[in-house]
C-alpha cells in the first residue's frame, strides 16, 4: 500500500470480482463427489484456482488485493487522477473478459467504484495487531457493494460517480460500450429518485445478446447524454460531494465549502489514533509484564 497518512486526502478505485452461480455449482459438485455431500469436494481446487489466476493476471501496475470475500475476490488501487482510474478499469475488463472464455465453467461479474477519503470514508489499521491488515469503511464502500450486487455476466457494474469520472477523462473513455438503466433505490442508500445504475460492457470488442437487445429496444444512448445526466444528477444531489477528490490537505482547508467537513474528519482520525495509541501501549505493557513473570519463574525454578 502506498505510504499512509491518514489526515491526507486521497482517492482509491475499488474492484470486485464474484463467481457466477457459485452456490448451486457447490451443491452440484458436491452430489456427484458423493459421501452424502458432508466432505469438500472439487469445489474447492476451481474456487481457489479462481483467486490464483485472477489475483496473478490483476494485481499489479498500482493495484493491491483487499480481501477474499467468500466467492469475491476484491482489490484496490490509490489514484491521482481519473486517466490512472481508467487504465485500471480497462485491465480489469481484460481480465474479466479473459477469465469468462466460453471454456471456463467459473465466469465471474465485476464491478467498479470509488471513495474518498478522509471526509466520508475511513482507512482502518491496525498496528498493534498487523501493521499490514486494512480495510476501507464508509458510505461510499457500501454503495459500491450496493452497485456489484447489479452485475452480470456482460454488464459491470460502475458506481455513478466513477462513470462521471472517466467519461469526461478522455475520448478513448468515450469510445467504451456504457450502459444507462435508469435510477434505482438500493437497500440502505437514502436517495430520493435512486441512485442511477451505469453499466460498462465486460468485453472490448465481442457484442453480448444483451448488447444486441438494447439495440432492438432503441435503448441505447451515446457516452455525452450520460456525462450530461449525471453532471446534472450530482448537482442536484451536494451530498455526494461532500469532497474535492484530487485535492491535497492544504488545498481542503482553504475550500470554504470543504474546510469544515475536513477539519471534523481529521479531529475524528485523531481520537481514533490516540485510542489505537493507548491499546498498542496497552498490548506491550501486556508482553512485557508476561515476559518479566516468566523471567522470575525460572529464576524460581532454578533456586529450588
Amino acid at each position: 500500500m502506498p505510504e499512509y497518512n491518514p489526515k491526507e486526502p486521497q482517492v482509491y478505485i475499488f474492484f470486485s470480482a464474484d463467481l457466477i452461480g457459485s452456490t448451486q455449482k457447490k451443491q452440484f459438485a458436491q452430489r456427484q463427489d458423493g459421501r452424502n455431500g458432508l466432505c469438500i469436494s472439487s469445489w474447492v481446487s476451481n474456487v481457489v484456482e479462481f483467486y490464483s489466476s485472477f489475483e496473478e493476471a490483476f494485481a499489479k501496475d498500482g493495484v493491491e488485493l483487499w480481501k477474499y470475500n467468500g466467492d469475491e475476490i476484491l482489490f484496490y488501487a490509490r489514484i491521482s487522477n481519473w486517466d490512472e482510474a481508467l487504465n485500471h478499469v480497462k485491465r480489469f475488463r481484460d481480465a474479466i473478459e479473459k477469465n469468462n472464455s466460453p471454456e471456463n465453467k467459473y465466469p465471474v461479474k465485476g464491478a467498479v467504484w470509488t471513495a474518498g477519503f478522509p471526509i466520508r470514508n475511513f482507512i482502518l489499521r491496525k498496528p498493534a495487531i498487523n501493521n499490514d491488515c486494512i480495510d476501507f469503511i464508509g458510505p461510499d464502500i457500501d454503495l459500491g457493494f450496493r452497485v456489484a450486487a447489479l452485475a452480470n455476466r456482460d454488464r459491470i457494474a460502475v458506481s455513478p460517480e466513477l462513470a462521471l469520472g472517466l467519461i469526461g477523462a478522455s475520448r478513448e473513455s468515450r469510445e467504451m460500450k456504457w450502459h444507462f438503466y435508469g435510477r434505482k433505490n438500493l437497500k440502505g442508500i437514502v436517495e430520493e429518485g435512486g441512485v442511477p445504475v451505469v453499466f460498462l460492457s465486460s468485453t472490448k470488442d465481442k457484442i453480448s445478446l444483451q448488447d444486441k437487445e438494447e439495440e432492438v429496444l432503441g435503448e441505447r444512448m451515446t457516452p455525452a447524454v450520460l456525462e450530461e445526466f449525471l453532471e446534472l444528477y450530482f448537482e442536484q444531489s451536494p451530498k455526494w460531494r461532500i469532497r474535492e477528490f484530487f485535492s491535497s490537505s492544504e488545498e481542503m482547508k482553504r475550500n470554504s465549502y470543504y474546510a469544515d467537513a475536513y477539519e471534523e474528519a481529521c479531529s475524528v482520525i485523531d481520537k481514533i489514533c490516540q485510542d489505537d495509541a493507548i491499546e498498542e501501549s496497552s498490548t506491550a505493557d501486556t508482553a512485557n509484564l508476561a515476559t518479566i513473570l516468566n523471567e522470575i519463574e525460572i529464576k524460581k525454578d532454578s533456586k529450588d
